[in-house]
């Protein structure tokens, strides 16, 4: 099917499909890519340089193969593209994941694709916008073909616009455009929600409307401006956001700049992700480390952890005391040197069969302390074992017996 599109100047339409396919995947390239018998042609291009190549060194050649994205991870480490002059020169493409541009009556005449100058592996929401945007491309086609059937060509292009709405509004992680006021563009439910509100009532309006926090506030704002300002996305690993009733969820945040054909920048895309449950637990594992640390450390005889590399993990303050060695010192020297010379083989021996059948091992041994007095100590190692049966660790404590020693000499 013919729609008179092959050489003909750049459109705003297309140039935005570009555009957005840029911004979903982060890639400083992307295409609207039309594959003819002899060449691949760009209606639309970011950062790619090229608007016309040849269709034996086209990577688009081969993703209209086929009905489904095609993604290339890593274009050297494909047979297929290696040889490339797109890979091995100018713009020396390492990553593609291109869209076919499939016609309604079956055709598929190119893509929407994207390119990066390193190897990566896309999400799949990403893969999925990706052929969200190529339907639309399509859809823009069949506009351009027939104005005269404006009504149906609209009716489609509504249901695209739903279904990618639906897609936005399905994700769990809230979405949303603002511009440089801070007033939000674009939003998607889980924004909503947790601000307490609708999609329509908060479009329009900005963070300090719903949110009682001002410095959160001003927070936003100074990284949405720098985003805009620098041109360049920014992770944000945490920060708290308060909805109006006062309840404070922790985010993950990822804001990119929506950048002009011109340059300017005056909206800027974030995706934020709640991590406030990864918080709790977080916190709930570091208060049962200090807990366990406590107990180890008021505990009157040794206990340490062991690596199965033999690297130590931990050792209590009794040790630390009754050496006067540090944990860094332990695995910086050989522990060996604390435990006395004529016991060394034979604690060898039982540190090798041990580790060879994951079982535990005792033993009375003597421990050199930091004046250099040896004292007997009944040692005890047990191991720490996953779900397939490995050891993780080793887990050793150890006791002061030497009065009892004594009393069974007098005895």
């Amino acid at each position: 099917q013919c729609y008179g599109i092959l050489d003909t100047p750049p459109e705003p339409a297309f140039d935005d499909f570009a555009r957005l396919a840029a911004a979903v995947f982060d890639a400083p390239m992307a295409a609207v890519s039309l594959v003819d018998e002899r060449r691949q042609w760009l209606k639309a291009e970011r950062g790619f340089g090229v608007r016309e190549t040849s269709r034996e060194s086209s990577l688009c050649a081969h993703a209209i193969l086929g009905p489904d994205v095609l993604l290339v991870p890593d274009t050297l480490k494909d047979e297929r593209f290696a040889e490339s002059p797109l890979v091995t020169a100018a713009p020396h493409v390492r990553f593609y994941a291109g869209a076919p541009l499939a016609t309604p009556d079956g055709s598929r005449i190119g893509t929407l694709c994207v390119f990066d100058r390193v190897p990566r592996v896309p999400t799949p929401a990403q893969v999925d916008l990706l052929q969200v945007l190529a339907r639309q491309v399509v859809t823009e086609l069949e506009l351009r073909l027939s104005r005269t059937s404006g009504q149906r060509m609209q009716a489609e292009l509504e249901r695209e616009r739903t279904f990618l709405r639906r897609i936005i509004d399905t994700q769990p992680s809230m979405v949303f455009v603002k511009d440089w006021d801070g007033r939000f563009v674009l939003v998607n439910e889980a924004l909503a929600r947790c601000y307490g509100t609708t999609v329509d009532g908060i479009v329009g309006r900005t963070d300090a409307d719903f949110n009682p926090e001002a410095g959160e506030v001003e927070h936003f704002m100074r990284d949405d401006r720098e985003v805009m300002s620098s041109g360049r996305p920014k992770l944000i690993t945490q920060e708290p956001v308060t909805n109006a009733e006062g309840e404070v969820h922790w985010f993950t945040t990822v804001k990119v700049p929506l950048v002009e054909e011109d340059g300017s920048c005056r909206q800027v895309l974030g995706v934020a992700t709640d991590i406030s449950e990864q918080r709790r637990a977080v916190a709930a594992l570091a208060e049962s480390e200090r807990l366990h640390r406590t107990m180890g450390d008021t505990a009157p005889g040794f206990i340490w952890t062991v690596a199965p590399d033999g690297r130590f993990e931990y050792v209590n303050r009794t040790w630390e005391e009754f050496t006067g060695s540090t944990i860094d010192e332990l695995n910086a020297g050989d522990w060996r040197g604390y435990n006395h010379p004529d016991e060394v083989p034979e604690v060898e021996r039982r540190w090798a069969a041990a580790a060879e059948a994951g079982t535990p091992f005792e033993m009375e041994l003597r421990y050199r302390r930091r004046d250099g007095v040896f004292r007997w100590m009944l040692s005890r190692v047990v191991p720490v074992k996953d779900e397939e049966g490995r050891v993780t660790r080793w887990v050793g404590s150890s006791v002061d017996i030497e009065d009892l020693k004594r009393m069974e000499a007098e005895r």
